[in-house]
């Protein structure tokens, strides 16, 4: 069961809340150790830092899809299938913004700004 309450530090000053699943603007993924999708054993990975950090960007950013720059993000983990999920959604509202994505054994995930195609409703 996943608490509200729980957060991912940023810094000490710094912290990024998980949403409620109602208030969230990305799907999430049910993923278990072995990577493996909506399987018994998975389970969200909406408390990922990535989903919550991307979450919290994208409402600073509401209303202004047309935004430009770069992020650039060192993470200790690799990325799992949910939060490559996540990067992909928060890269179809936000076209512009260019996603450099360091993990620590120097895996690069790089999502130049303006590169994909936007999402048919």
């Amino acid at each position: 069961m996943l608490h509200y309450k729980e957060v991912t530090r940023l810094s000490e000053e710094n912290v990024v809340p998980l949403k409620p699943p109602h208030q969230r603007r990305f799907q999430t993924l049910n993923i278990d150790g072995l990577g493996n999708i909506n399987t018994e054993e998975g389970y969200n990975r909406a408390v990922e830092p990535i989903p919550k950090l991307l979450e919290q960007i994208a409402d600073q950013l509401q209303g202004q899809p047309q935004a430009a720059g770069t992020i650039n993000l060192n993470v200790k983990f690799p990325l799992s299938i949910s939060c490559q999920w996540v990067i992909c959604q928060f890269h179809q509202q936000f076209p512009n913004i260019t996603l450099d994505i360091v993990d620590q054994n120097g895996k690069r995930t790089y999502l130049q700004g303006n590169q994909l195609p936007p999402q048919k409703r």
